[in-house]
């Protein structure tokens, strides 16, 4: 249950909210600590475009129409509803180089015992360009239909052969209308649309209160489990995915009490030991957001994070101020061990971060307090990049105050959180090597999310998407994904233009994006639209890895987005649903002259860094002349005292393609770099100096 606050609409062609309370939080009127020079905020896509005429418009500017490439039985459980933001639908292998989307399957199967229930998996060969897909669960015996899949390739490592790699598929299920356990598949990949036999029935679910995720009597009586579908593979054996554990004893039903991991080596499913004690309150048992751990692994598969959204028992201050945050598990051996970061848990998000709630607030609060919680309607995703850190990218608002002053609610929330006229949510990345975290402003969000009953959120009203007497809610759907070797981090987001819609709702939404070049410590000067006018991309995804087109000079976000596949208004949820594609350029090469520094803030020092120049080294390094070169560019590195110096060039893909070492003098040393056997392009440069390191970027033309 939540406590609402309501609000009256105006007859106009927008809406204004009502104030329920006036009092300003003093910290709005503060002077922010970390006086950041930000990057540029998304203030209105109509002004951003142009202001972007000041710079070259590029080609990426235009339009990129999703292609259909298949069907789905409704729009509930893939795509449709807000916390369907968390499932692992869109992954892309490096190795295969392909694209894997994982769904309730399309009715247009119609093999015999066909249900909603049973899963498709569809995959893009980037090389031919071509679609394939098959089944890999169904439920015609047993009875168990699959909800909310999430799918990977498990795939050996440097393996191209479709036919040695296989789809690996998880989520919840459901029996006799209840939710009964956890489906899990796989199945080598076969391709052409191959027969569906009955050994894809439903042998392969865990219900409740059975192994290998449920009857965990060994670790605390009286509990089952359950997976969610955010899963990864990490190495040539293991597949990790995040799940919880409920109290079955309680009348009510599935009250989440823990947090647990599932793990299959060769595909062999058993439960790991992650149970972190949750905070317990009489109204609503342990405190977790109820979706699970989000899980995420380095490039490498050595660092891993789990991050679980809750409080734990541990009450920090006092039990007035704790409310919910990231509780994170860290593991440095490929997930054989994970290390609770209590410390982590203890952070003090007001004092640590106050410019993450400055004019990101909510107005209408009936108490003043610096608080504030990760706000999970919006969306929240997880990366680790090339350097092992976590990015936890989000929003942040206010938790519930009651009459008492108690944050103590925890799962109570304000219906509407911000105005979206004078505060707008944040999307922020928070990262952290597991002592303290920082941020990056993204950007913000311009339009409300859609609600889901119009009995106590107007909002609801103007949502598009109908299920009978409700909607099928949704926020911007915040997500992350990083090049294949996590040295670029990639923002997603689907919000709508209020000049256009002459609304401040998300009715029509589109797909903006930024990046984090974290080798260059670089953001661009404005969010790219990769979807310009179409006005439909609801519920997207974003796949978890993005890929290099060699070709076309650029960076491949994947993403699917759902609409309606009749035309009726509002859409109706029941009815089939149309998958589309986007596999446009994202960003071009050239989208890195128009760029900025990324300017962090360092957690709790009052101070802001952008990471280059926080390297003093980096101010050793004279930038390449000439920059662009054609044939041979002067790299000049400043001492002062003599000590061995290391160069290293990488393309954009991460392949070294020079090294070279040298002991320096003091003054300049000069490296004189030949570009003449390589491929035009973005290349960066890597000075290692005793042990410290300093990156910058240089352009190759023929």
């Amino acid at each position: 249950m939540k406590k609402h606050l309501l609000i009256a609409f105006m007859v106009t062609g927008s809406f204004l909210f009502a104030q329920v309370n006036k009092s300003i939080n003093p910290v709005f009127l503060k002077p922010v600590l970390n006086s950041c020079p930000v990057m540029q905020e998304n203030i209105s896509p109509v002004k951003a475009q142009q202001k972007a005429k000041r710079f070259v418009q590029h080609k990426n500017q235009a339009t990129c129409t999703g292609k259909i490439f298949t069907f789905g039985p409704n729009g509930y459980g893939v795509g449709g509803g807000s916390a369907t933001v968390n499932q692992n639908c869109l992954s892309y292998n490096s190795d295969l180089n392909a694209v894997l989307w994982t769904q309730r399957a399309s009715p247009l199967w119609g093999f015999s015992g066909y249900t909603s229930g049973a899963i498709q998996a569809t995959w893009l060969n980037v090389g031919t360009n071509l679609w394939d897909s098959m089944i890999i669960y169904r439920d015609s015996s047993n009875g168990y239909r699959a909800r909310y899949p999430g799918g990977i390739f498990f795939n050996p490592s440097g393996n191209t052969n479709f036919a040695n790699a296989n789809v690996v598929g998880i989520g919840p299920a459901v029996s006799g209308g209840t939710w009964g356990g956890t489906w899990y598949s796989n199945r080598q990949i076969t391709g052409s649309y191959h027969s569906v036999g009955p050994f894809l029935d439903s042998n392969k679910v865990c219900a409740y209160g059975a192994q290998p995720f449920g009857n965990l009597n060994s670790i605390l009586a009286g509990y089952s489990g359950f997976l969610n579908s955010d899963l990864q593979q990490v190495g040539n054996n293991n597949v990790y995915v995040g799940g919880v554990l409920a109290d079955v004893s309680v009348a009510t039903g599935n009250v989440v009490s823990g947090g647990t991991i599932g793990k299959a080596s060769n595909l062999i499913w058993a439960h790991d030991t992650i149970v972190p004690g949750f905070y317990f309150n009489v109204n609503i048992g342990y405190a977790n957001d109820g979706q699970g751990a989000r899980i995420t692994f380095s490039p490498n598969g050595q660092i891993g994070y789990a991050v679980f959204i809750g409080r734990t028992a541990i009450t920090h201050n006092n039990s007035s101020d704790s409310t919910f945050s990231p509780i994170v598990y860290k593991t440095t051996n490929g997930g054989s061990t994970w290390n609770y970061l209590s410390f982590l848990e203890g952070f003090d998000w007001s004092i640590g971060h106050p410019e993450a709630r400055k004019k990101g607030g909510n107005v209408y609060r009936p108490q003043i307090t610096d608080l504030y919680k990760l706000y999970v309607n919006h969306g929240i995703d997880l990366t680790v990049d090339s350097l092992g850190f976590l990015h936890l990218v989000g929003t942040v608002t206010d938790p519930y105050i009651g009459s008492s002053g108690s944050t103590d609610s925890l799962v109570y929330g304000y219906t509407y959180n911000w105005d979206y006229i004078n505060r707008r949510p944040k999307i922020w990345d928070f990262m952290t090597d597991g002592t303290t975290w920082d941020a990056l402003l993204v950007d913000s969000i311009l339009t409300s999310e859609m609600g889901t009953d119009p009995a106590i959120d107007t909002t609801a009203t103007f949502n598009p998407w109908s299920t009978g007497g409700t909607f099928l809610g949704y926020g911007a759907r915040i997500q992350v994904s990083r090049s294949p070797t996590g040295g670029i981090i990639f923002y997603s987001w689907a919000d709508s233009d209020p000049n256009v819609t002459g609304t401040m709702l998300n009715t029509q939404p589109d797909i903006y994006i930024k990046f984090y070049d974290i080798s260059n410590q670089v953001v661009p000067l404005m969010s790219k639209n990769v979807s310009q006018g179409l006005s439909e991309c609801y519920f997207h995804f974003m796949s978890d890895v993005s890929y290099h087109n060699n070709t076309q000079n650029g960076w491949v976000c994947p993403i699917v987005y759902t609409t309606a596949h009749s035309a009726t208004t509002p859409y109706l949820a029941a009815d089939t649903v149309d998958y589309h594609y986007i596999d446009c350029i994202s960003f071009y090469d050239s989208d890195w002259f128009h760029t900025t520094s990324a300017n962090i803030y360092r957690a709790q020092s009052g101070a802001c860094w952008g990471i280059a120049s926080h390297n003093s080294l980096q101010n050793s390094i004279t930038q390449n002349f000439p920059n662009p070169f054609s044939q041979t560019t002067n790299i000049v590195v400043n001492l002062k005292q003599a000590k061995a110096v290391d160069l290293k060039v990488f393309d954009l893909l991460g392949n070294l393609v020079y090294a070279k070492n040298k002991t320096g003098m003091i003054g300049e040393n000069t490296f004189v770099f030949d570009g003449t056997s390589l491929q035009a392009g973005v290349y960066y440069y890597t000075i290692t100096v005793d042990g410290q390191k300093a990156t910058k970027k240089m352009v190759l033309q023929k």
